[in-house]
């Protein structure tokens, strides 16, 4: 489950059981330090964000109607709204809803297409976010950067996108690579930039193979 601060409406990661997808509520450390556990408004402002979570999961699982689906620009807006912090938007709302709709179209329940128009929405979503990113953080030092690249052949760059983003934020340098590179240009690059890790987003156990050529060179 996907749990967030009733009291902060922040973002608190995973919890079990791990197959259930949908938020629940409690409370953040920092809250029950400043004693914010008797404030009887806390589930109330909580809501908003579960019924957003709510809408979104109906509108996206919709097969007939194409055009019922929000911009991505909506989606930012909205948690800004509900005053969600970005990575929490990302990590705590779509994150949990990609989970879903891969799950229902795993099972038969949804066709392709529906899956790839959600994860079209997520993406003109995430191309917003890491624009207004850029704009706040511009001119921070981050430090030696980390490398997030997609292994050779993997066309699925969402992960490593979305996971480039809440590194920024959370203060790291986080350069993601989505266009197919050589393992050596990839560790020669990293040399000369000083990096400190590169994580290698794998889809097929034959895409391993791009993560040994990487190490072999390291």
């Amino acid at each position: 489950m996907f749990r967030w601060c009733a009291y902060c409406v922040r973002f608190m990661g995973e919890r079990a059981p791990w197959d259930d997808f949908a938020p629940t509520h409690g409370i953040c450390d920092a809250c029950l330090t400043q004693g914010r556990l008797l404030d009887p408004s806390a589930i109330a402002r909580v809501r908003p964000v579960f019924e957003f979570h709510e809408r979104l999961l109906a509108v996206a699982t919709r097969i007939a109607d194409a055009y019922s689906l929000p911009s991505g620009s909506e989606l930012v807006a909205t948690g800004r709204s509900l005053r969600i912090e970005p990575v929490d938007l990302l990590m705590g709302l779509i994150q949990p809803l990609l989970y879903e709709i891969g799950r229902l179209w795993e099972d038969g329940r949804l066709p392709p297409a529906v899956e790839a128009r959600f994860s079209s929405l997520v993406d003109a979503m995430l191309e917003e976010l890491v624009l207004d990113q850029r704009r706040r953080r511009r001119g921070e030092g981050l430090g030696p950067p980390v490398f997030l690249v997609a292994a050779a052949g993997n066309q699925h760059t969402l992960g490593i996108r979305m996971l480039g983003f809440s590194l920024r934020e959370s203060g790291v340098d986080a350069r993601v690579v989505t266009h197919p590179v050589d393992a050596s240009w990839l560790t020669v690059l990293a040399r000369l930039l000083g990096a400190t890790f590169i994580g290698i987003s794998i889809a097929l156990p034959e895409q391993m193979r791009f993560a040994i050529e990487v190490a072999e060179h390291l």
